[in-house]
């Protein structure tokens, strides 16, 4: 009999990507020049817990979010879709939120937001 894994949503660093339909999150001082920074963490869209975060940002606290376009992400609006997310099913989002919360830098901290850029 095999066991059945839990999604668990990550983020994959640019070294780690293969040719992905991604999702980055670039940081604070993003000025909308560069793309596919080494820097910038990834989302995928293979990911299986993925389906089950976009709605948090849209339905949430941030109803004009399009995935398909740069949106800068308030550290406070990132706290509240966190929460969120964690309530609705800690096992898939916990490393997601743990990976995003080491990369965040000082400067991020106080711009007080990132940036996530659409696929």
């Amino acid at each position: 009999m095999s066991e059945t894994k839990a999604a668990e949503l990550r983020t994959y660093t640019y070294e780690e990507l293969a040719g992905h339909d991604v999702y980055e999150l670039a940081h604070s001082g993003w000025t909308g020049e560069v793309y596919w920074s080494e820097d910038s963490l990834y989302l995928t869209d293979d990911d299986d817990g993925l389906p089950m975060l976009l709605p948090l940002f849209y339905e949430g606290p941030i109803p004009d979010f399009r995935w398909d376009a740069p949106n800068c992400i308030s550290l406070y609006d990132w706290a509240e879709i966190r929460q969120e997310a964690l309530d609705k099913d800690a096992a898939c989002f916990e490393r997601l939120f743990r990976e995003i919360d080491a990369w965040l830098t000082e400067e991020d901290r106080q711009a007080g937001c990132f940036w996530i850029l659409g696929i």
